[in-house]
């Protein structure tokens, strides 16, 4: 009973003094090693890739080079083209136009980015958002979508927008145009494998090295995959990528059948107190081995159920206090153990402590002399009377020399002790 009302005092403690993202973070990223899974098969991404940056020998590149693609998509007939590329500043005039006019003709939709830089409270306490925009001509016929990325305190990506802070619609949420999206950021299901995602150099495309069934009735997303333009980010499992791939996994997360969610902490430490308590029942100061192992098969049942709430429930679980509560009842049961096995050595040493004095009582300062051996005859103890007659050294009792060597008619007497 003291061991449970100190187990739950600890993980009581631990649960409102602790932040546990960082581990319910690795746990999740953990949980996503386990499996990979397909992509809709109904995204394209044209990357802006170093082969396709040396071909048009500068950057940024004039703008009718994204109208020589919108007009080689044309045949194709995509269903809607997103752009996650900066248009916020004027270039060429006449090279702007192009683009636009190619907005405008093109049969499908065109998307084209924007991204809010700062946020700052106007006097009557709203929240102003500067945001860059693509420039007039080019909005005119486009639909805008947020390009922000909602990096964690971690420096990872675990979560996508579906809406930006000002509203509108984000790169992701556009492409999957799902009804009833939720206006919170959606768990990114990093199950899902970029790598499944099919891709083409923009310099193929512009060259035409496509067949028309590769774009039709497609959502395409145009963006940079260079590492010299920068726009990287650190995804769990995937490491470093480009953000294009970002906005990929954000409009398969929104566009999945079945969402992840997420069980709120409250439910994992009541789980963890109650799992914790129960544990608590199997410690035993004597069988260290057994009960370690009951913990540790505990946590394994633990870590199977989280990935299979995971994987095929989808529902994401906040395991980090109820691994926690495991090691306390590992520690408890430690300390308990180092306990037991304390108070046994005191009691042996006592117990010691009692056979030398009652020796140094009864057998030592008697006035007679006495002598004790083991079965085979080896000197034990012999008192200082016994020492005198027979001439035993205290070096002689040191050493458990044969008592034969000083009473050579004992050893018919151990013979016949022996054969009794």
């Amino acid at each position: 009973m003291e061991s449970a009302i100190i187990a739950a005092i600890l993980i009581t403690i631990a649960f409102f003094s602790i932040n546990f993202n960082y581990l319910n973070q690795q746990s999740l990223i953990s949980n996503f090693e386990h499996i990979d899974l397909p992509t809709s098969d109904q995204l394209v991404i044209i990357e802006i890739d170093n082969e396709s940056i040396k071909h048009f020998d500068k950057w940024p590149w004039p703008r009718y080079v994204y109208a020589d693609l919108l007009n080689s998509l044309a045949k194709s007939n995509p269903e809607i083209v997103v752009f996650d590329i900066d248009f916020s500043t004027k270039s060429n005039m006449y090279h702007d136009l192009l683009f636009s006019n190619a907005i405008k003709e093109v049969p499908f939709s065109v998307v084209l980015s924007t991204t809010i830089v700062d946020a700052k409270k106007t006097e009557n306490g709203d929240i102003e958002y500067v945001e860059n925009v693509p420039i007039d001509a080019l909005k005119k016929y486009a639909l805008l979508a947020s390009a922000n990325a909602l990096v964690d305190p971690s420096g990872y990506i675990f979560k996508y927008a579906t809406f930006s802070d000002n509203g509108r619609p984000s790169i992701g949420a556009i492409l999957a145009n799902r009804p009833n999206v939720s206006t919170e950021p959606i768990q990114i299901d990093y199950a899902i494998d970029p790598g499944y995602i099919k891709r083409f150099s923009f310099k193929d495309v512009i060259e035409g090295n496509f067949t028309e069934a590769d774009f039709k009735d497609k959502k395409v997303l145009v963006g940079s995959t260079s590492i010299e333009l920068g726009d990287m980010y650190t995804l769990p499992k995937y490491n470093r990528v480009p953000g294009v791939f970002v906005h990929a996994l954000g409009y398969e997360s929104i566009a999945a059948e079945n969402h992840l969610t997420h069980s709120s902490n409250q439910i994992s430490f009541f789980i963890a107190l109650i799992l914790l308590l129960i544990l608590t029942f199997f410690h035993n100061d004597k069988k260290l081995v057994l009960t370690i192992s009951i913990n540790l098969i505990a946590f394994a049942v633990v870590f199977m159920t989280n990935i299979i709430l995971h994987h095929y429930y989808f529902v994401i679980f906040p395991v980090a206090i109820i691994y926690i509560s495991i090691a306390i009842s590992t520690t408890i049961q430690i300390v308990q153990n180092i306990r037991y096995r304390a108070h046994i050595l005191l009691l042996e040493k006592n117990k010691n402590n009692y056979n030398k004095a009652l020796i140094n009582q009864v057998i030592k300062e008697n006035t007679n002399g006495i002598i004790i051996t083991s079965l085979e005859g080896k000197i034990l103890v012999a008192n200082k009377k016994a020492c005198n007659i027979y001439s035993i050294t205290a070096k002689n009792i040191k050493h458990n020399e044969s008592i034969f060597m000083f009473i050579p008619e004992s050893r018919e007497l151990f013979h016949n002790v022996n054969i009794l």
